[in-house]
């Protein structure tokens, strides 16, 4: 799978990463969700022709966002483990059934030279 993702990346029509495409479906449903929020304020009351329609049109985009929350947070967590398999050198089995990134940060380690940064990852 590594080899085809960098293939994929390297491809001179290509301008965006493998990741941005796994994510960008769910992550537009959301924004549609938004934009009907949006119509719904700017109609403002039940008076309006497509009052209606919109409602009913954010009823369900709410079931269909409440629905693919969990895909959305599992392929939130398999890209992020991605990236990182890609950047850290000598790891090559981070991406595995049921790991789960946590958190990134930094540390300072407190040695004879003084303190050296660290990055740390859960």
């Amino acid at each position: 799978f590594e080899q085809v993702y960098r293939d994929f990346e390297m491809q001179k029509v290509c301008y965006l990463p493998l990741t941005s495409f796994i994510l960008k479906p769910l992550h537009r449903l959301h924004h549609y969700h938004l934009l009907l929020d949006r119509i719904v304020k700017h109609y403002g009351s039940a008076n309006h022709h497509d009052y209606r329609e919109c409602m009913t049109a954010k009823a369900k985009f709410s079931q269909a966002l409440k629905a693919i929350a969990p895909a959305l947070a599992h392929s939130e967590n398999f890209v992020k483990l991605i990236e990182l398999q890609r950047d850290l050198i000598g790891i090559d089995n981070l991406v595995q059934p049921g790991r789960e990134f946590l958190r990134e940060g930094c540390l300072q380690k407190l040695s004879r030279k003084g303190y050296q940064q660290r990055m740390f990852f859960l």
